[in-house]
């Protein structure tokens, strides 16, 4: 069940990038292309994270890093917009 989680919270999570190009054009009045730096952050930022996420595996154990991932992820998610749709 962990495994099916975490997949959908990835797939989801990309998701969420793509479909905040418009709207993040649009309340920043900016041109999309200036806005899809916003993908190449993110990309960019999920790199840097990967050897991150290897050591933290192999000094605390694949189980709790990934489910204090995952917490961490949900937690953020629940409380970056509380009650608001960015849509």
């Amino acid at each position: 069940m962990v495994v099916v989680i975490g997949s959908i919270t990835a797939v989801r999570d990309v998701t969420i990038v793509d479909v905040a190009l418009h709207p993040l054009a649009t309340e920043f009045d900016a041109p999309l292309a200036t806005v899809q730096w916003v993908a190449t952050g993110y990309t960019l930022a999920l790199c840097g994270v990967t050897p991150l996420a290897a050591w933290a595996m192999s000094r605390f154990g694949a189980k709790r890093a990934y489910l204090t991932a995952l917490a961490l992820f949900t937690g953020g998610s629940a409380a970056s917009h509380p009650g608001r749709s960015p849509v």
